[in-house]
């Protein structure tokens, strides 16, 4: 089969026109690997050898768009190439190519991963650790890398969401307020030793408007159900503050 003419249909592509009335599309990448600008005279195995080459191509160009719009690591790279193709081998050079040409670095995307979520979200060492460890990056890579932010920059990400935390709390007792901002934070994958250091800075105060809050709606639930002695009730009130967190001397002073 004789080239006849190439007709550029799109960005880095071109219709070759056959003799034979066919019309085949191929990545300027295969045209120049193949010297097709000079062979001119293709057979049906070359050209089977050619849409395989370029299958490659348009896959490649797939993936490059896809870490376009942010980088990706390995593991996501196999995933999102999974979807497109079952063939193994085709998988494994496509990979290799975006290695070889600096498009997928694990090391690179570990590195700008802890950067952003330390910069732009609520994120511990330990829970960026383990989102790393879900992308299969190799443990020395992370140990390099997460070892190397700043003690000061994680226990004032802790202090602000502390401070938040008490500065918002309008239901919780002192002891629920600390438990349920350190679960919190540890969730988030902070070191448990240095949230109780940073709370250790705190002088956390009873809010008496909470208090009194709780109570009344505890004595309003138990009197409504008009069934104990007065020395029952008081007890069962003072059983539900303290399951609160509310020590038995705060809640003495409101039954004074």
């Amino acid at each position: 089969m004789n080239i006849k003419k190439f007709i550029k249909v799109g960005k880095a592509k071109y219709n070759l026109i056959l003799d034979n009335n066919l019309s085949v599309t191929l990545n300027e990448e295969v045209i120049l690997n193949n010297d097709l600008l000079l062979k001119k005279t293709i057979d049906k195995k070359t050209l089977e050898k050619l849409m395989r080459e370029n299958n490659v191509e348009n896959i490649i160009s797939k993936c490059i768009h896809y870490i376009s719009v942010r980088i990706r690591s390995k593991k996501e790279m196999y995933t999102y190439l999974n979807k497109i193709t079952d063939d193994k081998n085709i998988i494994d050079n496509v990979i290799k190519r975006l290695e070889d040409n600096k498009y997928i670095n694990d090391e690179v995307f570990t590195q700008l991963y802890i950067n952003d979520k330390i910069n732009l979200t609520n994120y511990g060492t330990y829970k960026i650790r383990n989102d790393l460890l879900m992308h299969n990056i190799d443990k020395n890579i992370i140990d390099k890398y997460i070892n190397k932010v700043d003690d000061s920059i994680l226990r004032n990400k802790i202090n602000k969401i502390i401070s938040n935390g008490i500065k918002n709390n309008d239901k919780y007792s002192k002891k629920m307020l600390i438990a349920k901002l350190t679960n919190k934070l540890i969730s988030l994958g902070y070191d448990k030793e240095m949230i109780n250091e940073e709370f250790n800075n705190y002088e956390i105060e009873e809010n008496g408007d909470i208090i009194k809050k709780e109570f009344d709606k505890i004595y309003n639930i138990l009197t409504l159900k008009n069934k104990y002695d007065e020395y029952t009730l008081k007890n069962k009130i003072i059983q539900k503050m303290m399951q609160k967190g509310y020590s038995y001397s705060e809640i003495n002073k409101l039954f004074d």
